[in-house]
């Protein structure tokens, strides 16, 4: 859980799910959880095709 940014690896970690859910045989779901503050979530969505409906972002949250 971090800001959601380039910095901090978000398309990074999107690539690695990507390449991890191609070799599972299980569904697999990633939850990032941070603010976006570089509007990633239109690129991540826009690159990486198949990821949607597979991927959730929860911009805030007081329990972790």
């Amino acid at each position: 859980m971090a800001r959601f940014t380039i910095d901090k690896g978000a398309l990074a970690m999107a690539q690695a799910y990507v390449q991890v859910a191609a070799m599972s045989s299980k569904p697999v779901h990633l939850l990032m959880v941070g603010p976006d503050e570089e509007q990633l979530l239109g690129t991540i969505n826009k690159e990486f095709e198949g990821i949607s409906g597979k991927f959730s972002l929860i911009s805030y949250t007081d329990k972790p």
